[in-house]
C-alpha cells in the first residue's frame, strides 16, 4: 500500500506527535496531550493515512506506543469499546518492550492506582499482565460512581505508562459512533497535562 498526495497531512501528524514526544523527553516541560482529527468522506483513506503515516513512524523510531480502537455503527459493544481496546493493545506493547520499561510501568501503576487497580483490571483484563495479578470479581460500583472513576483511573493508567518516557498514540477510530461516556472519557484524558 501507498499513499499518494497526503505528503502535508503526514508532516502535520508527524509534527503533533514530534511536539508530544520532546515534552516527554524533558520531564519538566509539562505539555499537553494534543487532539488530532482527520476527517473526510467514507473510503477516502483517513484511517490508512494514521496507520501508514504515523504509526509506522512511530514504531520506527521506537520513541512511543502507538495503539488503536474502533467503533462500529451497528455492532452493540459495551461502553468504552475503544478505550478497552486501545488500551488492551498497550498492555501487550509494554509487556513485549520488557526490561525497564516495564518495571517503571509497573511502578507507576502502584503509584497512580493504589487500591483503584483491581477495579481497573476488571474493567480491562490485560492489565493484570502489568500487576502479575489476576482479580476475578465484579465491581459493586454502577452507573455514574462507575463512570467517574473509570475516568480517573484512565487518566492515572495513562500517567503511569508515559512516566517511563514513552509518548501514547491512540487512534480512535469511526469515533463518530461513540457513546457520550467515551467522549467525556477521551476528553479527560487529553485534558490531563501529566499524560502525553
Amino acid at each position: 500500500k501507498k499513499l499518494y498526495g497526503r505528503d502535508n497531512h503526514v508532516i502535520k501528524l508527524r509534527e503533533a506527535y514530534g511536539r508530544v514526544a520532546s515534552a516527554s523527553a524533558q520531564s519538566s516541560n509539562r505539555q499537553q496531550s494534543e487532539a488530532v482529527i482527520v476527517s473526510g468522506d467514507a473510503g477516502a483513506g483517513k484511517s490508512l493515512l494514521v496507520e501508514m503515516g504515523l504509526r509506522e513512524y512511530v514504531v520506527k523510531t521506537k520513541e512511543g506506543f502507538f495503539v488503536s480502537g474502533k467503533y462500529c455503527q451497528l455492532q452493540s459493544r459495551s461502553p468504552y469499546a475503544a478505550i478497552v481496546e486501545s488500551f488492551t493493545d498497550l498492555v501487550d506493547l509494554i509487556v513485549q518492550e520488557g526490561g525497564e520499561a516495564l518495571l517503571k510501568v509497573r511502578e507507576a501503576m502502584k503509584r497512580e492506582l493504589g487500591p483503584n487497580t483491581k477495579i481497573m483490571v476488571s474493567l480491562i483484563p490485560n492489565l493484570s499482565r502489568l500487576t502479575g495479578e489476576e482479580y476475578h470479581h465484579t465491581i459493586g460500583l454502577q452507573g455514574g460512581k462507575l463512570f467517574f472513576l473509570f475516568k480517573r483511573l484512565c487518566r492515572a493508567f495513562l500517567r503511569a505508562v508515559s512516566m517511563s518516557g514513552h509518548p501514547i498514540v491512540m487512534l480512535i477510530d469511526d469515533i463518530q459512533w461513540a457513546e457520550r461516556q467515551s467522549l467525556e472519557v477521551l476528553e479527560a484524558i487529553l485534558s490531563d497535562p501529566d499524560s502525553r
